[in-house]
């Protein structure tokens, strides 16, 4: 049975019903023909006989009757009224004894019908011999009547009515046998009608057991499947569309829980930092499922492609802290020297506000003097500039380092809301789903984590950018203040070339020259405070630079 299709299982079964239906059809029509043989042999036998004999006795007693009335009236009218009616009762006779003779189909009835027909002859003549004796007296024909006629209408009328008793003892006895007959036909009937049914409702449970079973188990499979339980076996197999439904079950449930232990192994890597995974059961997703493999490892990548450009970013922040460092440092270094040039060119005017006497060499000592100075400036000017450029390069890092960073906080928050649907999905699948969750919570706090460590990065990164505007303002104003610096020196060197033509003047110089010389130390403790609050800024960055890099080293990437 398990080899056949449904479909040849329910014609089968309807065609085993329709036979024995059949069957028992025929076998009810075959009893009921032979009832209705019986039946009708036993009528012809007996209830057709037997009206015939009975009408026959009547037409005879009727018969004999009107010959007694004929001999005795004397009358012409009535003896030819007479004589009409007895030969109506002849014809009827006549037609009784065909009748009688066509239903006899017994041998002892036919034997008796002849016998009958005899007897009906003789007594004929007798008869006939009666009303012609009676037409001349009707003495005489009541004693040829009584000698002759009576006693062959006798025996007619005893053989008439013994026929009719045997006749009708003998039907009612075949009357009981045919109703004993009928009974058990009509039992034998029921027997065969409830066999046929007692067999089709063993074909219908047959059916239905063979329908149910694999149903039911198939059906505990499907809500065990339903609620998680990955580990349900179906044992139903045939050659059926139930069989080929088996097998589509377990092939599902075994493809579903390959696929949840694959997803669970990748998940459980990424969670412990290591991205460098490959699937284990490429070949069982297919159709829908490679849209979920597909997702997972376009995670995987992401997330070590972000993390592999934090790295490379943290390197160069690194460097470029360094950088800033080494240029702060000489920065600082080029100050001191120049805050011990100006004292010198402080003391030089000293002794020139001293020796005005000497006011020729003097001013040959300031012009030198003054010339290094204006060398020493450029020099600083130069520098400044280059720290310009250092601090515009370290902002424009700056600016890719909080991009990179809001890229982090985006994957952060994506992986978050991934997290959270895995949960969901984790919760509807039940006690199969907790492991799952489990994974979805760590995934989840994993990218909290990373969320709260990019902001703090970030406000730092601003710290840095805000501490780096701030000292491009200073540099700004550094260098401004070098340029009157430079100005300055330019007009003092202007004016020594004209001290030796216009003495008077040179002390308003000096004087002037005494202005620029505490700008320049003003400037120049500036340009000291800066240099080192960049060195320290640049020293904060570069341990931050490289803080990211020992957390993005605790992960395993794609290489």
């Amino acid at each position: 049975m398990k080899k056949m299709k449904i479909g040849k299982k329910l014609l089968l079964s309807f065609l085993l019903t329709v036979v024995i239906s059949s069957l028992a059809g025929v076998a009810s029509m075959f009893l009921m023909h032979h009832m209705d043989t019986t039946y009708g042999a036993a009528l012809t036998d007996y209830g057709f006989l037997q009206g015939d004999i009975g009408k026959l006795g009547m037409d005879f007693q009727a018969h004999r009757t009107t010959v007694l009335y004929l001999i005795q009236e004397t009358d012409s009218a009535r003896r030819s009224e007479l004589k009409d009616e007895l030969q109506n009762y002849v014809n009827s006779i006549a037609a009784d004894m065909d009748e009688l003779a066509n239903d006899c189909t017994l041998q002892a009835d036919k034997e008796f019908c002849a016998n009958l027909q005899n007897l009906m002859a003789e007594y004929t003549v007798a008869r006939d011999e009666t009303i012609r004796i009676s037409d001349l007296s009707s003495k005489e024909a009541t004693d040829y009547f009584r000698a002759n006629a009576a006693p062959l209408a006798k025996e007619l009328s005893q053989q008439i009515s013994t026929m009719l008793t045997e006749k009708s003892t003998a039907g009612n006895i075949q009357s009981k046998n045919l109703s004993k007959k009928a009974i058990t036909s009509l039992i034998t009937n029921i027997f065969i009608l409830i066999a046929a049914i007692v067999i089709s409702i063993f074909i219908a449970l047959k059916l239905t057991r063979s329908f149910v079973r694999p149903l039911k188990e198939i059906e505990k499979a499907a809500k065990e499947t339903a609620n998680g339980n990955f580990q349900i076996s179906v044992t139903y197999s045939g050659q059926d569309e139930l069989g080929q439904l088996s097998d589509s079950i377990r092939k599902m449930t075994e493809n579903l829980r390959i696929i949840i232990k694959d997803i669970s192994i990748c998940l459980a890597e990424m969670a412990n930092g290591n991205f460098d995974i490959q699937s284990t059961a490429g070949d069982a997703y297919q159709g829908e499922y490679v849209a979920i493999h597909d997702s997972i490892f376009c995670l995987r990548d992401n997330l070590s492609r972000t993390l592999s450009e934090i790295d490379t970013a943290a390197s160069q922040v690194d460097a470029g802290g360094h950088q800033v460092s080494n240029s702060a440092q000489s920065l600082a270094q080029g100050t001191t020297e120049q805050a011990s040039s100006v004292e010198e060119l402080a003391a030089s005017f000293s002794e020139i506000s001293n020796q005005v006497e000497n006011t020729a060499e003097h001013a040959r000592i300031a012009k030198e003097e003054n010339q290094y100075t204006h060398d020493q400036i450029e020099i600083c000017s130069s520098h400044m500039n280059h720290m310009m450029d250092a601090m515009r390069a370290i902002e424009e890092k700056s600016q890719e380092i909080h991009k990179v960073i809001k890229a982090i906080e985006d994957i952060a928050f994506q992986t978050n809301i991934l997290a959270l649907n895995a949960a969901v999905e984790a919760a509807r699948a039940g006690e199969a789903g907790k492991g799952f969750a489990v994974v979805a919570d760590e995934v989840r706090s994993l990218a909290t984590r990373s969320q709260e460590a990019s902001k703090g990065t970030t406000a730092l990164i601003d710290d840095t950018v805000r501490a780096v505007a701030e000292g491009t303002q200073l540099s700004n104003d550094t260098n401004k203040a070098l340029h009157d610096v430079i100005m300055s020196a330019q007009k003092v060197l202007k004016e020594m070339t004209l001290i030796s033509d216009a003495t008077e003047e040179q002390a308003d110089s000096i004087a002037q020259v005494t202005i620029g010389i505490d700008q320049i130390s003003s400037v120049v403790q500036s340009n000291s405070a800066t240099a080192e609050q960049s060195a320290a800024a640049s020293e904060e960055l570069s341990s931050q630079a490289d803080l990211l890099k020992k957390l993005v080293s605790q992960f395993k990437l794609v290489r």
